[in-house]
């Protein structure tokens, strides 16, 4: 699963690919703890990955 969709990133410069590929695996890792229901995980993600874009947008702006 993580490796199609970085796969489907190449095209993104290489910080922001290591970043979202942290926040791939840690996502999958906590799906499999289970300690949260995957509706709640892909919340909790969505909130950071759309932190990670935003962060890089308002350094292409600086």
């Amino acid at each position: 699963m993580c490796e199609t969709i970085m796969k489907k990133i190449t095209d993104i410069d290489d910080e922001l690919k290591t970043e979202l590929k942290a926040l791939l695996y840690n996502f999958v890792r906590d799906l499999k703890k289970g300690t949260a229901s995957l509706i709640e995980l892909i919340a909790e993600y969505q909130v950071k990955i759309s932190q990670v874009f935003r962060e890089k947008v308002d350094r292409k702006k600086s």
